[in-house]
């Protein structure tokens, strides 16, 4: 092998290892509580959605809607304190029915992600 021919395949190596960092530094949802599509026999107090990096505070939010789309009086939602990737939201007491919830946040990288899913109360 030459030593061009090496130095070209270092660089290759190299330009890939910047573009699988790249990929990887968005924020993502790892995780939720109540999981996505869950039935649960008791309504949640709190929801909690655990990322895989730490969250921008002032650009991360989250809310839950009935299931017409209309937003509940919850609380705003916030980082914990202890562990800034997982995002909480304190929630009012929620009779039987579907609920939407809808995440918007911002990781180191200052990208927004966005997401939403459902569960269901008995």
């Amino acid at each position: 092998m030459t030593q061009l021919h090496r130095l070209f395949c270092i660089a290759v190596l190299a330009g890939m290892s910047f573009v699988s960092a790249g990929a990887w530094a968005h924020a993502k949802l790892q995780t939720s509580s109540p999981a996505a599509g869950a039935v649960l026999e008791i309504a949640p107090k709190e929801i909690a959605l655990q990322f895989n990096e730490k969250l921008e505070a002032a650009f991360s939010s989250a809310k839950i809607t009935d299931s017409a789309g209309k937003n509940i009086g919850a609380a705003k939602s916030q980082l914990d304190p202890v562990k800034p990737s997982v995002l909480k939201l304190a929630l009012p007491s929620l009779k039987p029915g579907t609920y939407g919830v809808h995440w918007a946040v911002v990781g180191q990288d200052g990208h927004r992600r966005q997401g939403e899913f459902t569960f269901t109360t008995k």
